[in-house]
């Protein structure tokens, strides 16, 4: 349940759904700002799902699980990003579109990657926007596709 001023704002399924054939999408931004250009926390199911045959979506410059601050978690129920169905190519993360995303304080995986052909880079993972610990209650990032190019994420395990 996402809060703000104390006053809970229920939702119940996933913060975004990329599905069908989706492509090209930016989630997030690359503008200078003091906050991230997106914030997906406090939802029952996760806080972004890629999923059926959407292809090259790229997210960045978003917070997913903490609060706006990225200090404290308002984590969502099943984790943070869920990559599923037949989705390929799509970016979690991207290094020529710094800023990179926030996936912390979530119930569940910060990352699940089910499918192949797609990138999780440089995010951070299990920590607020200051380096210290933010953990999700899983792992900060579970690959079960092929081909998957995972590497260069800032991560804190889970326990």
């Amino acid at each position: 349940m996402a809060k703000v001023g104390g006053v809970g704002l229920p939702n119940g399924g996933d913060g975004v759904l990329i599905d069908g054939w989706a492509h090209d999408n930016t989630i997030g931004g690359t503008l200078v700002s003091v906050i991230p250009q997106n914030t997906f926390s406090g939802n029952d199911g996760y806080g972004l799902v890629i999923t059926g045959w959407a292809y090259d979506n790229s997210v960045i410059d978003s917070f997913i699980g903490p609060n706006v601050a990225g200090l404290a978690a308002l984590g969502n129920n099943d984790g943070g990003v869920l990559v599923s169905g037949q989705a390929y190519g799509n970016s979690i993360g991207d290094t020529s579109k710094a800023p990179v995303n926030l996936i912390s304080g979530n119930s569940g995986n910060g990352v699940w990657v089910g499918t192949s052909y797609n990138r999780v880079l440089d995010n951070y993972i299990g920590l607020d926007r200051l380096g210290r610990s933010l953990r999700n209650s899983g792992e900060p990032v579970v690959n079960r596709g092929y081909w998957n190019l995972v590497e260069g994420n800032v991560t804190h395990p889970r326990g």
